[in-house]
């Protein structure tokens, strides 16, 4: 073996060692950022001692950074004063660093509600505010929804990307690339595709799992289950239908040009 091929060798090692390291990282950030985005949103429903330990740790933060503002004078001057700014400041800078780290898991949580979210609660009140003489039951307007923006999310969502980035790089502050690239890279239609069948499958599983271990037993409901199942359908045969579109040799550019060739020759027949 060639002598250059063994640093070659240690150096592709130690990259796949950096991005494995650099991918644990990752999930475990998304994963803090989740976790807490999830504990803030449940303090609304939990029992009052709970909300009253967040609306105190909440107090605790917005005082430190006053404290930190008016006491930046008694840095170095020692006492009583200069001990309540260095804990005012950590405090804040621990609320600083626990911010940055939740920052990707709202980006993620951002582009989830444009991409997704909002595509489905488009469909879905507009098809809630067509008039009741049409008639179109609620388990209809869950299959619709469903349908359609699971097909406009995965294929078509560039009008939702393009609102997404002009709220991401408003300030034209140069970290903003970042935020639209992260969400531009998580976003991407293969990705949303994926989440999207692995949703179905979940809830496949979880759906046939209650029919077996109940009998005649609905996970949601009758109307419901067979509105989310059949949406699936719907999304496979049209993202079977896109693929094989592209194969397809069939253009209707083509066919006019064909159809205008046909109106456009009137030549007399040879004698």
């Amino acid at each position: 073996m060639p002598q250059n091929d063994v640093p070659r060798s240690m150096k592709d090692k130690q990259l796949k060692k950096a991005r494995r390291i650099a991918g644990v990282v990752a999930g475990f950030v998304l994963l803090f950022g989740f976790v807490v985005t999830a504990l803030v949103s449940w303090l609304g429903y939990a029992t009052s001692w709970m909300r009253l330990v967040g609306y105190v740790l909440i107090t605790i933060v917005f005082m430190s950074f006053i404290l930190v503002l008016s006491l930046s004078s008694y840095e170095n001057k020692g006492g009583f004063l200069c001990h309540v700014y260095k804990l005012s400041f950590w405090i804040v800078q621990v609320t600083i660093l626990v911010i940055e780290l939740l920052l990707p898991s709202l980006l993620f949580i951002i582009g989830f509600l444009f991409v997704v979210v909002l595509p489905y609660s488009i469909i879905y009140v507009l098809l809630k505010l067509l008039p009741e003489t049409i008639g179109i039951c609620d388990q209809t307007i869950l299959f619709l929804s469903l349908s359609l923006s699971s097909i406009i999310s995965t294929h078509y969502s560039k009008p939702f990307f393009a609102a997404l980035s002009r709220l991401l790089m408003s300030n034209g502050h140069a970290y903003e690339k970042y935020f639209k690239e992260l969400v531009v890279y998580v976003y991407q239609p293969a990705n949303i595709e994926f989440g999207i069948y692995f949703l179905y499958v979940l809830y496949l599983i979880i759906y046939t799992i209650c029919r077996f271990q109940k009998v005649n037993i609905c996970f949601l409901s009758n109307g419901n289950d067979i509105a989310i199942l059949t949406s699936f359908l719907v999304f496979i045969a049209f993202s079977n239908m896109k693929t094989k579109h592209k194969a397809s040799q069939f253009s209707f550019s083509d066919m006019f040009r064909m159809m205008y060739g046909i109106w456009s020759s009137h030549e007399k027949p040879e004698n």
